[in-house]
């Protein structure tokens, strides 16, 4: 392979690590974006209002996220749901979607 192309793949390489850099997505964002999105699935106008009034508190203290520099994952659990979404070049990737079993631990004397 050819100084020159190296030189190019070297630079093309670089210039797109530093894209995925400056573009990873806050969790900020994430939090709007997700709110957004539980709006525009949800049919009833007392839910869009609730998830209006109250998403950006409920779902920032629902959601972990791994900072990986040039991504982040988001792991979202609310109810009996775990959303595992990507954030990339300032987008959002729904990665992962399951259902989570609420276990009842009774306490007491048997």
């Amino acid at each position: 392979m050819s100084k020159n192309k190296k030189i190019f793949i070297v630079s093309i390489l670089s210039i797109l690590i530093l894209s995925c850099v400056f573009t990873n997505p806050s969790k900020n964002e994430y939090v709007n974006w997700s709110k957004e999105q539980m709006q525009s699935q949800s049919s009833n106008i007392l839910e869009k209002g609730l998830v209006g009034f109250l998403g950006d508190k409920i779902i920032s203290n629902t959601t972990t996220t791994k900072n990986y520099i040039i991504f982040s994952i988001y792991k979202t659990e609310m109810e009996n749901e775990k959303l595992t979404t990507l954030g990339i070049l300032k987008n959002f990737i729904p990665i992962n979607k399951e259902k989570v079993e609420n276990k009842v631990i009774n306490k007491g004397a048997n």
